[in-house]
Order: C-alpha cells, then structure tokens, then sequence
C-alpha cells in the first residue's frame, strides 16, 4: 500500500500525528497487514515532501500506540490489528483523565522539588565561573568542581567514589554509549538480560556488536546462564541492571550480586552495571562496582528522580578504562554541557538534589500502592518507589495483542516484545509506566481501564 500527501490533509494535529493516524487506519482497514515492513522513513519523508524527522516522530508514536515494533538496521514493522478504522487519538491533558494516556515511557512524576532548578539558574556576578566554561570546550570528563559536587552524590548513595575517576556524561545512554565504544569492537558479543532495557539493542547495532541474551529470573540475571553465555560465545563484556530492572522491576539480593561477582571474576568479564533507578531504592545491597571494583563501570544519572531533560549521567569505574573511556567520549561529543552539571552542583549544594529524590521516591510509593490495589485481580510485579510494574498477563493474551487493546481505549503500554534480546519468543507481559501520567487521577483512570479490559476479555475468553 501507499500513503500519499492528500492522505493528510484535514487531520487535526501536527503532520508527524496526522501521518501516524493515516498509518493506523491503514493497518485498521487491511491495507498493512501484521509482519508487513512500513515504508523505509527517508522513501516515505521524500514521496510526502516531509522531513525524515517527522516521518520518524510518527513511527516512534505508533509503536507507543503498540501498533509496530522497530528493528534497528532491518525496519518497522505491524504487529497486529489496531483500533478500529476512524478512531480519534488524542492525549490526555493535565485537567483531563478521559483521553489517551501514555503509560510507556519511564520518567520522574512531577514533585515539587523540580520546580526549584529554575531558582538555581546562575545570574549576574554567579556567573562568572560558568560563562568561563561555556564559552570554550568542556573538560571531556566534566569541570573538577562539577565532578566533585557528583562524587559527593554518590558518596551519599553509598558508593564510594573518586572525582578522578568520575566522568559526566550525557546521561547514563552517552556512559553507556561511551562504555561499549572502549570495551568491545564492532562485530564482538556483548551479554545482555533476556529482556533489558531498549536503548541498549539500538546502541549495540548502531555500534556494530552483537546482543546475546542471558537468561533473568526473579532474582535477576542467573549466574550459571553467565558462565555458560561467556563459554559459549567468548564474550568478555555484560550489560547488568541491579536495581529496579527495566522492565521487569527486579531488584538483586546481595547473595546474587556476589555470586555474579565471582562468574564475572571466573571468565574474565568486565560489567557495565546500569544503575539508573538505584537512587530511587532505600537500604539498597552494595553495587556490583562495590563488589568488584576492578572490573565494573557503574553508570547512574538524574533522569529517573529529578530533571531527565538535564542529560546528566555520572561514569564511575578503574582508572584505566576511565582514561579510555573519556577519550571515547571526546570522539562522541567532546564533553557534556558544563551549564546542566552547574545547575546539578548548584542543586545539589541547596539540598535540592536530595528533597526531589525523597519526594520521588514518596511518590511513586503511593502511586505503586495505587497500582497494587486497582490491578490487584492481575499479576503485576513492582516494588516501593519504581517507576513501573511488570504486568504477566492471564491467558489467552499475548504482549502485543493486549498492548493494541488498551490502546482501543486509550491507554498505551510497553508491550514484552519491545525489551527482548534476541528472536524468541517474548513473555505474555506489559511493562506499565506509573511515573508518566500527570496526576494520580489519570493514573487511577489509565489502571482502571487496564484492569477492566484485560479482566473482561479473559472472562469471555476471547480477544475483542
């Protein structure tokens, strides 16, 4: 099939919205079937005299619609039937519950803290020390002042941390980016959860390196899987989540950090520990950086409990991959803005730091409180202050089938697919992102029509 120009015309909305409802209805009416590959972005953006970008702003919506699923390197592909042909998508605003709601992206409820950074912006005789910093190229690791004011953070958190072997990256993606770029070579293996965050897939394939996956269970990733994947592919690098897991909401007890310790230390493998959502976890077991400090690099950042926008991600590890990996951030973008980390050592000097991090995390107790209470008739895994649940969904859903049906009315949810490594089979699972909606009432609104359109149909025992 094809889109055409005067396929968009009259929609309400900006183009990239306009061409997105034009695709769904397209897949609604038959004339894209399930597994059939859209049209390349840049074909598509040139026969509708578009840019690439908004052709690629319309895919990215329809896969949070959970109506395709994109593949780096191979394209974008139908999952399944959509909503029915005419349905009128529009997101819910701050005063309203009744319209769609995303629930697929991971990011800080809005608390009161937040609202401070802007008090914090440096101004007049303040600043001096930043207009220096901004008016040349940043020191790639970051300014040792902002460093410090980091180290200090992280000390807080229990790590313990030297500011010369910290560096500030574009948020723990621009760490992580920088990690993989110094530890493996194009076509090298990395190990990686079974399911894992998504960010990962595409930055592996744009690198060129190979994702193999690890078998996760309720304690996070198994050790013997471990070994045997080093074994068996000769990898010498692993992506592990520690806490609050994406997605699966999983934390590690400390008995399965070590036990992953000594397979890493056994089969000479060095870890990148993605430790985003550990701020967020009271009385947390030691880091895997802790455990082994020799061979870890740990990335955390602010984007799960304060300002995401900021991009600011702390790299701590050995001082010899430290070195390389700065070098590798030079090559990458020369630094990372010297104004975010200012206003970070700013907030983090005026307690803002630690007031948004509490209220976060009080918070996303009581919306997760919400979550257990309205999805109770369901299995929906969370745990104090996450930012999701993990939702096993009852027979006879499958992941994408169930994320299209909330999509009919009007919610949108991660489905399983969107996080696994490899081509098996994905779980029958959801993740839910509880952070997202503005208020707790379109979080209530978005859970009651979860609990009540999955609970329905499998009542019938038939999908609608």
């Amino acid at each position: 099939m094809t889109i055409e120009a005067s396929d968009l015309t009259g929609r309400p909305g900006p183009t990239y919205r306009a061409l997105a409802d034009s695709l769904a209805e397209a897949i609604g009416d038959g004339r894209l079937r399930p597994s059939e590959k859209l049209p390349p972005q840049r074909e598509l953006a040139f026969r509708l005299a578009v840019t690439t970008g908004t052709v690629g702003r319309a895919y990215d919506l329809l896969a949070r619609r959970g109506l395709v699923r994109g593949e780096v390197g191979r394209g974008t592909y139908v999952l399944a039937s959509p909503p029915p042909p005419g349905a009128v998508w529009h997101e819910a605003g701050a005063g309203e519950a009744d319209g769609l709601i995303d629930l697929t992206a991971n990011f800080p409820a809005p608390v009161p803290a937040q609202a401070r950074l802007g008090e914090l912006l440096p101004a007049g005789e303040t600043a001096v020390d930043l207009l220096a910093d901004v008016l040349r190229y940043p020191d790639v690791a970051g300014a040792r002042r902002h460093r410090i004011a980091a180290a200090e953070w992280l000390d807080h958190l229990g790590l313990d941390v030297d500011p010369d072997r910290l560096v500030l990256t574009n948020g723990a993606e621009g760490g992580l980016a920088a990690s993989l770029l110094t530890l493996a070579r194009p076509g090298d293996c990395i190990l990686a959860e079974a399911l894992c965050y998504s960010g990962l897939r595409g930055l592996a394939a744009r690198l060129g390196q190979h994702l193999e996956p690890v078998a996760i269970d309720g304690d996070g990733l198994v050790p013997e899987a471990l070994a045997a994947a080093a074994r068996h592919t000769g990898a010498r690098v692993a992506v592990v989540s520690s806490n609050l897991h994406n997605p699966t909401a999983v934390s590690m007890p400390r008995e399965r950090r070590e036990a992953l310790v000594e397979v890493a230390r056994a089969a000479d493998l060095f870890l990148i520990e993605d430790d985003v959502y550990g701020p967020l976890v009271e009385d947390r077991p030691p880091s895997l950086a802790s455990l082994a400090p020799e061979r870890v690099i740990h990335l955390s950042s602010v984007s799960k409990f304060l300002a995401p926008g900021l991009r600011l991600g702390f790299l701590h590890g050995p001082a010899v991959q430290v070195r390389e990996v700065t070098a590798a951030q030079r090559e990458l973008s020369l630094g990372q803005a010297p104004l975010a980390a200012e206003l970070f050592a700013r907030a983090q000097q005026a307690g803002v730091v630690a007031d948004a991090l509490r209220q976060q995390q009080t918070e996303m107790t009581e919306r997760q409180r919400l979550a257990a209470e309205l999805l109770a008739p369901l299995e929906a895994h969370g745990q104090p202050a996450a930012l999701h649940v993990w939702l096993t969904l009852p027979e006879p859903w499958t992941s994408a089938e169930a994320a299209l049906a909330l999509a009919r009315v009007g919610v949108l949810v991660a489905p399983a697919e969107r996080f696994l490594v490899g081509r098996g089979a994905a779980p029958r699972a959801l993740r839910v992102s509880l952070s997202a909606p503005p208020t707790r009432t379109h979080l209530r609104s978005a859970l009651e029509r979860i609990a009540a359109t999955l609970a329905a149909n499998t009542a019938a025992g038939a999908l609608v």
